[in-house]
């Protein structure tokens, strides 16, 4: 019967390499020493469980065995031999028995390694499984929810911002810092905007009644506030017109002099008291 050889590698095979695998996986190659004296250690070890005729006529039979017994002719050529030790040193190919028959394939290990472990996770039904790597909860592993608990606690700490920890506020908020040349760009031409310049000198009480208005909770104490303030605001605007009134009098008439100061000031004392009170809060 004629062998076959199935060849699924990329790697070339030699005409030895051929010939020797289309010999098939059921050839047997002579060996080249016949181990007698092993065999004849073996039975003389096995034999003493026998009847003592048996063990007579076995002992009889195994002296009549040559101890170097002649080999037998080789069946395999000179380059099948060097065939055998060259496909024995390849790690990249790997022979089979075929399914059926007496034929040999060759394949290249790494197919022969995929196919093996898409065999190993197809189903019955054809379907090769997911990865399931991964998948086993850890039995020390804490849950998702309570990891988010402790994240959403921890940001609740009041935080301080340092003068000197400014510059790595971007980095907190995941935003990447623009240069300022493009800032001033973007400022210019897509705002109508400018900066208005600080008030200074301002009003205490106008300053109290914006406060409590802005923070304040308090919708009845807001109103009250509000009223306070359109009054203290109308107040003053009555005393500025009685001042522009006096100012353009002057202006007209040569026998009357306006004079306006501040009688607040820190560097006038007025009224001059000698109390110490005075003296301190001066210096405030």
């Amino acid at each position: 019967m004629k062998q076959t050889l199935i060849k699924f590698s990329n790697r070339p095979l030699t005409d030895d390499e051929t010939s020797l695998l289309a010999k098939g996986g059921n050839f047997s190659i002579t060996p080249q020493t016949i181990p007698t004296e092993e065999g004849i250690t073996n039975i003389e070890a096995e034999i003493e469980i026998l009847p003592p005729g048996v063990k007579e006529e076995v002992c009889s039979e195994s002296a009549r065995i040559p101890r170097k017994p002649k080999l037998p002719k080789s069946n395999i050529l000179r380059g099948e031999k060097e065939a055998i030790r060259s496909l024995n040193e390849n790690e990249k190919i790997i022979i089979l028995p075929f399914d059926k028959g007496n034929a040999t394939v060759v394949m290249n290990t790494s197919d022969y390694r995929r196919n093996l472990v898409v065999c190993s996770k197809t189903t019955d039904l054809g379907f090769v499984e997911s990865n399931k790597r991964g998948m086993k909860k850890p039995p020390n592993k804490m849950e998702s929810s309570k990891k988010k608990t402790v994240i959403t606690h921890i940001r609740r700490f009041p935080k301080y911002a340092s003068h000197y920890s400014r510059k790595e506020f971007w980095n907190e908020r995941q935003e990447e810092p623009v240069k300022e040349s493009y800032y001033r760009f973007v400022f210019n031409t897509e705002f109508n905007v400018k900066f208005h310049k600080p008030y200074s000198d301002t009003c205490s009480r106008c300053d109290n009644f914006h406060n409590i208005i802005k923070h304040s909770k308090d919708l009845v104490l807001v109103n009250n506030t509000k009223r306070d303030l359109e009054l203290h605001q109308r107040k003053a605007k009555k005393t500025n017109d009685a001042k522009k009134s006096d100012t353009e009098a002057n202006k007209n008439s040569e026998d009357t002099v306006v004079i306006c100061f501040d009688l607040q000031q820190q560097t006038l004392l007025t009224p001059l008291l000698s109390t110490s009170k005075v003296f301190y809060i001066h210096q405030l």
